[in-house]
C-alpha cells in the first residue's frame, strides 16, 4: 500500500508525549515516492515528531470518527502535501491518535475503515 502507520499518545498524568512511526519501509513500494528526493522528504517528516504532533493534535481534538487531512491541509504544518487518515482514542493514560500517513492519492475506502 506504500503508507506508514503513526500513533501518538499524549499522557494526561505526566504530560508525556510518545510518537511511534512504523512501516516506513513500505513507502519504498509507493510509485508516488519514486524520486529519491521525494522519499527523503517524506522520511524526514516522519522523523520530525513535533510536526506529526501538530497534525495528530487536530485529530485528538475531534470526535471519535476518522479524520482525513489532505495535502493542502498538511502542507502548512509539515512542509509537504501528504495525506493523513487518523482517528482519536482515549484510555486511562490519556488521549492519542492513530493514523496512516502517505501521498495524497491513497486508497481511502480501505484506509478509513482500517483506522476506525
Amino acid at each position: 500500500m506504500g503508507v506508514s502507520l503513526v500513533t501518538a499518545m499524549i499522557g494526561a498524568a505526566d504530560r508525556r508525549t510518545d510518537v511511534v512511526v512504523e512501516g516506513k519501509i513500505q513507502l519504498f513500494d509507493n510509485p508516488q515516492l519514486a524520486s529519491s528526493e521525494r522519499l527523503r522528504d517524506v522520511l524526514d517528516v516522519l522523523e520530525d515528531h513535533q510536526s506529526l504532533l501538530l497534525l495528530l493534535n487536530e485529530v485528538v481534538a475531534c470526535d471519535a470518527s476518522p479524520r482525513v487531512l489532505l495535502g493542502r491541509e498538511t502542507h502548512s504544518k509539515i512542509g509537504l502535501p501528504l495525506s493523513v487518515v487518523a482517528v482519536p482514542y482515549q484510555d486511562e493514560g490519556g488521549a492519542g491518535a492513530i493514523g496512516v500517513v502517505g501521498p495524497v492519492p491513497m486508497n481511502y475506502p480501505v484506509l478509513v475503515p482500517l483506522v476506525r
